[in-house]
């Protein structure tokens, strides 16, 4: 996992993390953790330009792989390419699979914030639900809290979690509180950021 904070300021921040997750966090520290989350996805976005104007000169100049890595270390990175996807496979279930999930998500026995209920007759669980602080968590090796794939993101929060105005008629009681807090509002908006992603590179219209 890239880190987008320095040493001192991620410890501060999984330090309220926790401290959000159990419920234990004051209003200064929502304050706090607030700037650093604003801080967080600043450093994160600038990364990602960065990464897509490398992207672009690649192409332009159309450099291979071979031009800029040894063969050693692209056997390297394909062997651990390897190992990383079959540890995703073994840790990463389809959307709604709840048969081990509580073994994987820390953040499952915090409280409901999000329901998105099926539509009647559609096969699998009767809804989807989002527990506070899922969004900070990682899915195996992916950067992301949940894989960018059809198959792994969850699809309901794909449909419609692409902005707060969308997700709010779905908000639990729980959720609706929360959520007018300053760590709520930044978490929400960490994971409209992570869902619009997401539906940009699966190409999701709308």
């Amino acid at each position: 996992m890239k880190k987008f904070l320095n040493e001192s300021k991620q410890a501060e921040f999984n330090t309220l993390i926790e401290l959000l997750t159990n419920g234990d966090i004051t209003d200064e520290q929502e304050a706090v953790l607030s700037s650093l989350r604003k801080e967080f996805q600043q450093n994160r976005q600038e990364r990602d330009g960065k990464i897509n104007a490398i992207k672009e000169q690649i192409i332009e100049l159309s450099i291979t792989p071979n031009e800029l890595y040894s063969t050693e270390i692209l056997v390297e990175s394909a062997t651990d390419q390897s190992k990383r996807i079959k540890i995703q496979r073994v840790t990463e279930k389809a959307p709604g699979d709840t048969s081990s999930e509580k073994k994987l998500r820390p953040s499952d026995s915090n409280e409901v914030m999000i329901k998105l209920p099926n539509a009647p007759g559609v096969k699998g669980p009767s809804a989807w639900f989002y527990h506070r602080g899922r969004v900070y968590e990682r899915a195996g090796t992916s950067t992301s809290p949940w894989v960018v794939t059809r198959k792994m993101f969850p699809s309901k929060l794909l449909l419609i979690g692409h902005s707060a105005d969308t997700l709010r008629p779905y908000f639990t009681p729980a959720g609706s509180d929360y959520f007018a807090t300053e760590a709520g509002k930044a978490e929400l908006a960490a994971l409209v950021d992570a869902t619009t992603k997401a539906r940009i590179k699966l190409g999701v219209a709308g």
